[in-house]
């Protein structure tokens, strides 16, 4: 003799063989199933008032799924099937976002000069602000600057600023006036930089931010675009140009493949992105 709870759980697979009977609403393989465990001990004697406790109880049973549904966070799993997390896939061009030592991690998007100048100021103030109301040390911070587009000149060292200074500063100062209508006023990459007549003071310049601990990723095509702008105005071949760029990077500086790659990258191994306009 079947105990009470066994008796309820066939009278269940009956009540839902025959719910599936009379709302078509499911797959022929699951009705099957049901119809398989509603015979395995118990015989259909009952079924008329399963009937017409399924046709009263469907849109309760419906609502009540739904709100399973809601409550649990999604229909239940089914058997054998595994939930897949989508997961950014990794590359070993990429290992070196990990790489930058930092409890919080941050990255810059720029440019523009005028960008670039903000984010010197955006980068210190972050560290600074880390370290002054968290009790953080400036390792605890991985920040990394972007340069790309018309902020690219920025991811260069002193020696190429020595060779092409009037190339670039003149590439500057013609396409980027600031809004008093006096040309952005910049000697090199390291030198006091003008943002809208804003002095960035000495503590923010690039090289003090890369002492401590500020990483810039170099956009490559942009610095093609670069050599290219270069070649025309010098008469160096614009391969010989790109060598000597690649061949001089801003200390801790990486040549990324786009400027716009790193920001989603970065942002992949959990950085956070702040745009300097």
């Amino acid at each position: 003799m079947l105990s009470r709870s066994k008796y309820l759980e066939k009278r269940f697979f009956v009540c839902m063989a025959e719910l599936f009977d009379l709302h078509n609403e499911v797959s022929l393989g699951d009705r099957m199933t049901y119809m398989k465990l509603s015979n395995a001990g118990i015989n259909s004697a009952g079924n008329n008032e399963c009937q017409s406790q399924s046709r009263r109880s469907f849109i309760e049973m419906t609502s009540a799924g739904a709100l399973a549904a809601v409550t649990l966070g999604g229909p239940p799993s089914i058997p054998g099937q595994t939930q897949v997390q989508w997961q950014p896939q990794s590359h070993s061009l990429d290992d070196w976002y990990d790489q930058v030592p930092g409890k919080h991690r941050l990255i810059f998007d720029s440019i523009t000069p005028d960008g670039f100048g903000l984010a010197l100021l955006f980068a210190a103030n972050y560290i600074d602000a880390n370290n002054r109301a968290y009790d953080l040390k400036d390792s605890d911070s991985a920040v990394i600057m972007v340069v790309r587009h018309k902020a690219i000149m920025f991811g260069f060292n002193h020696a190429v600023w020595d060779e092409y200074h009037s190339e670039l500063s003149g590439e500057i100062a013609n396409t980027i006036p600031n809004k008093t209508g006096v040309a952005l006023a910049v000697n090199d990459a390291n030198s006091d930089i003008y943002v809208e007549g804003v002095r960035v003071s000495n503590i923010n310049r690039l090289d003090a931010l890369i002492s401590r601990g500020v990483h810039v990723a170099i956009c490559e095509n942009a610095t093609r675009s670069l050599a290219n702008t270069l070649s025309a105005k010098t008469g160096k071949s614009t391969e010989t140009l790109f060598n000597d760029l690649r061949n001089n990077l801003v200390r801790s500086g990486h040549l990324v493949a786009a400027g716009i790659l790193a920001v989603a990258r970065a942002q992949e191994h959990g950085y956070a992105l702040a745009v300097a306009m």
